[in-house]
């Protein structure tokens, strides 16, 4: 009996994971007519497997014995299927090398292929700092910055934007006692290029037909900030402190305030220094050599991971002035505070009957949001 083929995407961060997960499961009863199936049964399952594998629920607010569970049962999910089954989440690739090994037992006995979706660190660095700020960094770009570059050479496993974005380092990690041919690098596009290119090398390695099965991320994205914004929302996250811990600052914070709300203004993007984009396009071809010379499976143009040090000034949003943030800062707090207007006719609205005390009561409760994070933020500052 042929053993059921898993096809396990360790990521990296902001190398389109996103997009491929949302396609993944929004095109499943396609995908599976051809034999291929995600594991689990919701979307959220691989994440919470791959915070148990960590051992990062405390930061992430959740159970542990729950999360570690989850892994489990995903792992014995394909152990008992057949045809091929996809086991995707980026923060995989943070796994230790004891992690990994674990995980690694746990598949054993399974026709294991590994796949990488690889960015060029150029555009990399900036996406990953914004990511982190989204998630609760008060770290600056340019100190974000210096610390790419400190760890860029020696041991990386310290850092870990290092530890995610190295594809050789990932793959020897993950991939050190698999065939080449079953270790698959997927090189995400150069800007401007289609999203369904990324979709269809994706598909190449996983074993379907990207062009017959098309690419359906759906309406919601993890959407890019200007600059200007990442920086103003790093400043929040300072006044911020511990007052919204996980899982409440992704719903607060990340989701209401930072993706429906930030996004919906405009700035230029942040971009390495031009001695960073130097050292990042050396290492990206030392590191295409690596992959070329170890015979992985490479989906697309390695070409593509090196970054171009000539494409346009840096752009530090640390360098922003305070009339810029204090522009974006307003502009934030008058559209959250829109969003709050009544519905005409609705409950609170003007031919209403209004809100009652208690409903009042649960109105104040379930409003918790980034609206009261701002107005926390300009009291505490016109106090300093």
């Amino acid at each position: 009996m042929t053993a059921p083929r898993v096809v396990l995407h360790v990521g990296a961060p902001k190398s389109g994971t996103t997009y491929l997960q949302r396609s993944l499961w929004n095109r499943k009863n396609a995908l599976a007519d051809v034999g291929v199936r995600c594991v689990g049964d919701l979307p959220r399952d691989m994440f919470h497997a791959a915070i148990g594998l960590r051992g990062s629920e405390k930061f992430w607010g959740m159970d542990a014995a729950e999360v570690r569970a989850t892994w489990e049962r995903l792992v014995s999910q394909a152990h008992q299927g057949s045809g091929t089954w996809v086991m995707s989440h980026e923060l995989l690739s943070l796994c230790t090398a004891r992690q990994a090994e674990r995980a690694l037992a746990d598949l054993e006995g399974l026709d294991l292929h590994l796949v990488y979706t690889a960015r060029d660190l150029g555009r990399q660095v900036p996406s990953e700092w914004q990511e982190r700020v989204k998630n609760g960094s008060t770290v600056s770009f340019g100190e974000f910055e210096r610390g790419i570059a400190e760890r860029m050479t020696g041991d990386r496993s310290g850092g870990t934007f290092w530890r995610a974005q190295s594809v050789v380092d990932v793959l020897q990690r993950w991939g050190e006692d698999l065939a080449p041919d079953h270790v698959h690098v997927v090189v995400a596009p150069k800007r401007g290029a289609a999203p369904e290119l990324l979709w269809e090398r994706f598909g190449s390695a996983v074993g379907f037909d990207g062009q017959a099965i098309t690419a359906d991320a759906g309406a919601r994205s993890n959407q890019t900030l200007g600059s200007t914004q990442a920086e103003l929302l790093r400043r929040v996250n300072q006044r911020l402190g511990d007052r919204v811990p996980q899982p409440h600052y992704a719903r607060i914070v990340k989701r209401q305030f930072s993706q429906s709300t930030l996004t919906e203004q405009g700035s230029a993007p942040a971009r390495c220094s031009p001695e960073l984009l130097q050292q990042l396009h050396d290492f990206a071809l030392d590191q295409n050599a690596q992959l070329e010379e170890r015979g992985y499976q490479v989906h697309g143009d390695l070409a593509e991971l090196v970054p171009d040090v000539a494409g346009g000034d840096a752009v530090d949003p640390s360098s922003i002035s305070g009339d810029e943030l204090a522009e974006a800062a307003t502009t934030a707090l008058a559209d959250l505070l829109a969003e709050r207007m009544p519905k005409a006719g609705g409950a609170g609205g003007r031919g209403g009957a209004g809100h009652t005390g208690a409903a009042r009561g649960r109105a104040a409760g379930a409003s918790r949001s980034p609206v009261s994070a701002l107005v926390g933020l300009l009291r505490n500052r016109g106090r300093r």
